[in-house]
């Protein structure tokens, strides 16, 4: 039987593949894929792709990590080399057992590192462990980026409530002097020509910091953090 890149045979009941040029059998020695990279890293099991059992490509083959002293910077280093911002460190075979190698354990980790097999470990392949150890992450989504701003809780996405990302966290911004000058400059920032300000948590208040307050656009701004304002976090206003 041909099956794109491999060659599977069935001989008195024993079913067999063989992979093409460029391929490798995957873990159920039924499918073929593309070997993987010395050091790359996947997640395995999980609900989505930011988390999972974690497993690390060693010589061609996928192996899983020891949690022996595995903890949020080890995870901190997989999350961030795979597009992630952070992560949580998850033990005991949290999405389930792996099979195959164990390829590393007693990682060490700073947090620093820009891949997982930068982090100090007792060497690849020495381990005193089982599957049952093996370690996974939950990372979390690559935080917003300074100055971008969102329209929260409208009907539609040209409406809502006005929120800023500084230092990585959305906040919201007081209403004191806010007038259509402001309201053009934050709708010409997200896409659109034009727009109407209203006040007084109008979609609804906010949570979390509250960092911009007495804020005076003259309409001419690219972005709302252009406009003159009290400073970051500097304000005399509640929800």
């Amino acid at each position: 039987q041909n099956v794109c890149n491999q060659i599977c045979t069935n001989t008195n009941g024993s079913f067999y593949c063989e992979c093409f040029s460029g391929y490798q059998l995957s873990d159920d020695m039924m499918t073929c894929v593309v070997p993987c990279s010395f050091g790359d890293i996947r997640l395995v099991n999980g609900m989505n792709s930011s988390e999972g059992r974690v497993e690390i490509c060693i010589a061609g083959t996928y192996g899983t990590v020891c949690d022996d002293f595995w903890d949020d910077d080890d995870a901190r280093v997989v999350c961030r080399q795979i597009g992630y911002f952070g992560g949580t460190a998850l033990s005991f075979a949290r999405f389930g057992e792996g099979s195959g190698p164990i390829w590393l354990d007693n990682v060490f980790c700073t947090g620093f590192e820009s891949e997982l097999l930068e982090c100090p470990h007792n060497g690849i392949g020495n381990h005193n462990c089982a599957h049952y150890e093996d370690a996974s992450v939950r990372c979390s989504p690559v935080p917003c980026i300074h100055g971008d701003v969102r329209l929260v809780n409208g009907s539609n996405s040209y409406e809502g409530r006005v929120e800023i990302c500084i230092d990585g966290t959305y906040g919201t911004v007081c209403d004191d002097f806010w007038d259509d000058t402001d309201a053009e400059v934050v709708c010409r920032q997200t896409g659109y020509l034009d727009g109407m300000a209203l006040s007084f948590a109008f979609f609804g208040e906010g949570t979390g910091p509250i960092w911009l307050d007495n804020v005076f656009c003259t309409g001419f701004e690219s972005e709302l953090l252009e406009c003159p304002h009290n400073g970051i976090a500097v304000l005399n206003h509640n929800y």
